[in-house]
């Protein structure tokens, strides 16, 4: 498993044209394998967001990445601002048996 985060501010766009832009990229996302992604917003800045997508491999995510600028293009491309890659992660960081690292985690303290 691999995991995708970018980072990037919009202006001069609804709410509903990120949505609609999210939604459209769905088909996307899947032909390059992705498993689960999530849209999150800044906690004080309303505009900024970040990325956080599950690839079967770095390989996969890197692809996906290129991909999707591709097809925003630079009509789209030119209302985010501070658009960045932060980084592919591989892998967990903990490997168990069990799968459930947070619950043996959770277990040890209480």
């Amino acid at each position: 498993m691999a995991v995708w985060t970018a980072k990037f501010s919009v202006r001069d766009r609804s709410e509903d044209w990120l949505r609609e832009l999210w939604v459209n990229s769905t088909p996307l996302r899947l032909s390059y394998g992705c498993t689960d992604a999530r849209l999150l917003r800044h906690s004080t800045e309303p505009h900024t967001y970040l990325v956080v997508a599950e690839f079967p491999t770095v390989e996969a995510a890197r692809a996906y990445e290129q991909a999707s600028a591709m097809q925003l293009g630079g009509e789209a491309l030119q209302h985010f601002v501070d658009r960045q890659l932060v980084d592919f992660y591989s892998g967990d960081a903990f490997e168990s048996d069990s799968g459930d690292d947070f619950g043996q985690a959770a277990s040890m303290l209480g």
